[in-house]
C-alpha cells in the first residue's frame, strides 16, 4: 500500500489544493487481512501543512464511510464552536471521499496538521484535559448530534477497559483466599447492577473517545488541540469522563522522574478540572463513584500484577493484593464527583 506523487496531488486537487508539495511524511502505515491504513502528512509550497488519511475495512467498507462522514462532521462542530481541533476539508460537499490505489478503493480525509503530540501525561496537563473534555461534551450535547455507534468506553461487557473477566479467571486458583475473591465479585456485580439500572436514564452525546496524550499538542502558549476521531462515537458522558480519566492515568506515559505516587495524582486533576465546567447530576455523581472504583480497582496493570504474582506462586503477596482490591472497591463515597455541584 503505496501513494504515489500523481495520486497525492491528485487528492490534494479534489480537496481544493494545487498548490506542488515540498515534503511528505509518512506518520502510519498500517495493512492486515481486514484492514489498512496510511497516514502521511505533505507540506505544501505555500507552507500549508496537511494530513492526508487513507484506510479500508473490508469487512464494513461502505459503513465506515458513512461513520467517517458523521466524525467529520462531529469534529467540524467541535472546531466551530471553539474547541481546538484539525479543520477537515471538503471535496464536492463531503469530507470522506474515495481513492483508489493499486484499483482498490479506499476512503479518504484531508486536515490541517495540528503539530508534533503530547508524549506524556502531567497533572497539569490533566487538568486542562478535564476542562477541554467538559467543553466538548457540552457542545455535543447542546447539538444533538448523534454518530451512530458506541466507544471504547462503554457499559460493562462493551468496555476494552473491564479486566473483571481476567480477574474472574484468577480467581479460580484455590489458593487464593476466596474470602477475597467472592467479595470482590459479589460487590462488583452489584455495583454493575446498579449501574445499567440507571444507564439509560444518564446524559449521552457524541464524544471524541480517545483522548490519549497520542491525539493531543500541547502548544507553547499552553493550548490543548485534539485531533483524530476515527474512533468518535455515542457515549454515556460520565462513563467517558470516568474511563477517559482513568485511562490518561494508567496507560499514558509519565515523566521518567517521577515519584511513586505520581500516577495517583492525574485523575484527581483531571476531574477537578471537568467538574469546574460541567457539575454532574446527582444519578451521574452516583455512577461516576461506581465506576470509579469498579475499574481503578481492577485496572488492567492491577491485574496484570495480580496474574504475575499468581503465576509466579507468589500466593501471600496476591492474597495481600486481593485485600487492597478489596478495600478500593468498598471503599465508601468520598464526594469527589460532587465537586462544582
Amino acid at each position: 500500500m503505496t501513494i504515489s506523487s500523481s495520486t497525492l496531488a491528485s487528492v490534494l486537487r479534489r480537496y481544493g489544493f494545487r498548490s506542488p508539495v515540498t515534503a511528505q511524511e509518512t506518520y502510519l502505515h498500517y495493512v492486515d487481512a481486514a484492514t489498512a491504513k496510511l497516514v502521511v502528512g505533505v507540506t505544501l509550497a505555500d507552507g500549508r501543512c496537511l494530513v492526508i488519511k487513507l484506510f479500508r475495512d473490508t469487512e464494513d467498507f461502505s459503513e465506515q464511510g458513512a461513520i467517517t462522514e458523521t466524525q467529520s462532521a462531529f469534529s467540524e462542530l467541535l472546531r466551530t464552536s471553539g474547541i481546538s481541533t484539525p479543520k477537515r476539508y471538503r471535496a464536492h460537499d463531503r469530507y470522506c471521499t474515495l481513492t483508489e490505489l493499486d484499483g482498490i478503493p479506499y476512503h479518504t480525509t484531508l486536515e490541517d496538521w495540528c503539530g508534533h503530540e503530547l508524549t506524556e501525561i502531567r497533572p497539569a496537563v490533566a487538568h486542562d484535559l478535564g476542562i477541554l473534555l467538559a467543553q466538548m461534551h457540552l457542545v455535543a450535547l447542546n447539538s444533538g448530534l448523534c454518530i451512530g455507534r458506541g466507544t471504547i468506553f462503554g457499559e460493562a461487557p462493551n468496555n476494552d477497559h473491564d479486566a473483571y473477566p481476567d480477574f474472574c479467571r484468577l480467581a479460580e486458583n484455590t489458593h487464593l483466599d476466596a474470602s477475597f475473591t467472592e467479595q470482590i465479585q459479589a460487590l462488583y456485580t452489584q455495583k454493575a447492577a446498579r449501574v445499567h439500572a440507571l444507564w439509560d436514564t444518564l446524559p449521552q452525546a457524541a464524544t471524541q473517545g480517545d483522548l490519549s496524550v497520542n491525539n493531543l499538542v500541547l502548544h507553547d502558549d499552553g493550548t490543548i488541540t485534539v485531533f483524530d476521531y476515527n474512533i468518535a462515537g455515542d457515549e454515556v458522558l460520565v462513563s467517558d469522563l470516568v474511563l477517559e480519566g482513568l485511562f490518561l492515568a494508567y496507560q499514558m506515559d509519565i515523566p521518567p522522574d517521577a515519584p511513586a505516587d505520581y500516577r495517583e495524582t492525574i485523575f484527581p486533576a483531571f476531574y477537578d478540572g471537568y467538574l469546574s465546567v460541567r457539575p454532574l447530576t446527582a444519578p451521574e455523581r452516583e455512577v461516576a463513584w461506581a465506576l470509579f472504583t469498579m475499574y481503578h480497582s481492577l485496572w488492567a496493570t492491577v491485574t496484570d500484577a495480580l496474574e504475575s504474582l499468581v503465576t509466579s506462586g507468589r500466593y501471600a503477596e496476591a492474597n495481600t493484593h486481593l485485600a487492597r482490591i478489596l478495600a478500593d472497591l468498598s471503599a465508601p463515597d468520598d464526594g469527589r464527583f460532587a465537586i462544582g455541584e
